[in-house]
């Protein structure tokens, strides 16, 4: 039997929770590319040479880890994190602090779930300054996490150098056919049924429920609603009388309907708080929001603008490429006065068709301008004009 079979199958018929997942939620294929694993978040690569001569308990343990990357969606949110340039903690992206944390808190959750982990796992004990639980994020160990300066860097999500047997990347990043992680309610639905089979099996992961709430908690979504008010506002669809492919032909003869080719926004500007009050998370939230709604939406044109007290950054932006360039530039901690943007528009002589504010909803909202303006805002405040959308930084 295959070694990596053979620990799969320990897993099932010993933790089943944890088997059930592997072969729910996972590709896994054979790679020397890598010293033991790695994983993108949907294919798990094994070497043979560092992972077949481990005891059959540590490639369970291996297997199992490799699981709960991708329940906790990690190699997806270190690939956006390293997009936008900036880590938990708003310094410059660190691969190997986001391997080191996000490994202490899987081994955290195994290790509570009574695995035995390898001696060359990250573990909590190796940290004794850093205090972690079930509720606990890898965001803020990584915040906490002290390594030698100069360690790390923008490369792979690698542990090795702080010890470690695998290697964290971004979807698609190891040559699998999936460039997007394993769907929330793909996971969501895999979970609840592999935590089913293993409470009738009498050996349910003590985090097991909890984790169910933290994946079934209904989330807002920034990016669907933002679309949809840009494109209501915005100047419509063009559409086209080009014929069209033969198997996307109308079913009645010589009749040729119109296809659409883009919805444009119009004339947009972004105003993006960047005050003290916005953390890191959040503005790499909005950067994230955006770059989502700019692969949906076509714009005539589109100005993102960083405010606080007064505009502090606006760039006119083509593509998403401009756009993270732009918010890897982002400097803020001030004080805050949104409708600082207004006065900006005139000057800039920009005529928008509308305006979308990202802010927590901590400033004076001043007099509405003679354009539509829609407040996302990640607080309980609603503004007293325009339109206020309430907006839930994700996980």
């Amino acid at each position: 039997m295959d070694k990596v079979e053979q620990a799969r199958t320990w897993l099932l018929l010993r933790r089943p929770f944890y088997g059930s997942l592997a072969l729910q939620l996972l590709k896994w294929r054979r790679s020397e590319s890598f010293p033991v694993a790695a994983t993108d978040g949907t294919t798990v690569w094994t070497n043979p040479k560092g992972f077949d001569g481990r005891p059959l308990q540590e490639r369970g343990f291996i297997v199992a880890h490799e699981v709960l990357h991708v329940i906790f969606d990690h190699c997806g949110a270190g690939a956006r994190y390293q997009k936008s340039g900036l880590g938990p903690d708003g310094k410059p992206w660190n691969t190997m602090k986001a391997a080191i944390a996000t490994d202490i808190m899987v081994n955290f959750h195994l290790m509570q779930d009574g695995f035995e982990p390898p001696k060359d796992a990250i573990v909590p004990a190796a940290f004794p300054y850093l205090s972690v639980d079930f509720d606990t994020t890898w965001e803020e160990v990584y915040s906490k996490l002290k390594l030698p300066s100069g360690s790390g860097g923008k490369g792979r999500g690698n542990a090795q150098g702080g010890g470690g047997f695998d290697e964290h990347l971004a979807p698609g990043e190891g040559g699998s056919d999936e460039e997007q992680a394993v769907s929330r309610e793909l996971v969501l639905r895999a979970v609840a049924q592999a935590l089913e089979t293993a409470k009738r099996a009498g050996n349910a992961p003590a985090f097991g429920d909890r984790l169910i709430e933290r994946l079934a908690r209904p989330r807002f979504s920034l990016k669907d609603a933002l679309v949809e008010e840009l494109l209501a506002r915005g100047r419509g669809a063009d559409w086209s009388f080009k014929r069209p492919k033969r198997q996307k032909l109308c079913l009645t003869p010589g009749l040729i309907m119109p296809s659409m080719i883009s919805q444009s926004a119009g004339k947009v500007v972004i105003g993006i708080d960047v005050s003290g009050s916005i953390d890191v998370h959040t503005l790499n939230y909005f950067a994230s929001v955006l770059d989502a709604a700019l692969n949906e939406v076509s714009f005539d044109e589109l100005w993102v603008v960083t405010i606080e007290c007064d505009v502090t950054g606006g760039q006119r932006v083509q593509d998403t490429g401009e756009l993270w360039q732009f918010f890897q530039r982002v400097k803020g901690g001030g004080g805050t006065y949104m409708p600082a943007v207004f006065p900006w528009i005139d000057s800039q002589g920009i005529c928008p068709t509308q305006v979308v504010i990202l802010t927590d909803g901590y400033t004076d909202f001043g007099d509405p301008p003679s354009y539509p303006v829609t407040w996302c805002i990640t607080s309980d405040v609603k503004s007293p004009w325009g339109r206020t959308l309430k907006v839930e930084a994700e996980a």
